[in-house]
């Protein structure tokens, strides 16, 4: 079976790391693609001429396959969740007509 290299994102307090990419089955492609394609508003961007592999039906977190000790309850736990939900809380319900944008830098030097 073809392998797949995924970069995974979580919930993890440690920073994100491009080089770091873990190796997946087609069917985590699969997984992966299905949730883009629905979040795309009209079109998702693909190689041409291709036919990447696209899942239907329920899935189960990427992440909990794919890194050894990662969660439901080590996502809970995150201070980078925690602070994201501090941020978003307020807005929720919230007219949003005044164009107020926040914008979140994520560093790996601590000073910023």
């Amino acid at each position: 079976m073809k392998k797949a290299h995924i970069v995974p994102r979580t919930w993890t307090d440690t920073p994100d790391d491009e080089r770091t990419r873990v190796r997946a089955t087609r069917d985590h492609a699969r997984n992966l693609n299905a949730f883009t394609v629905a979040n795309a508003d009209r079109q998702w961007f693909h190689l041409p001429d291709t036919s990447p592999p696209v899942g239907s039906g329920s899935f189960l977190p990427l992440s909990a396959q794919l890194l050894h000790g990662y969660t439901p309850e080590a996502a809970a736990r995150s201070q980078r969740r925690a602070a994201t939900s501090a941020e978003i809380q307020p807005k929720i319900g919230r007219d949003l007509s005044d164009q107020e944008v926040t914008i979140v830098k994520v560093s790996r030097d601590p000073a910023g």
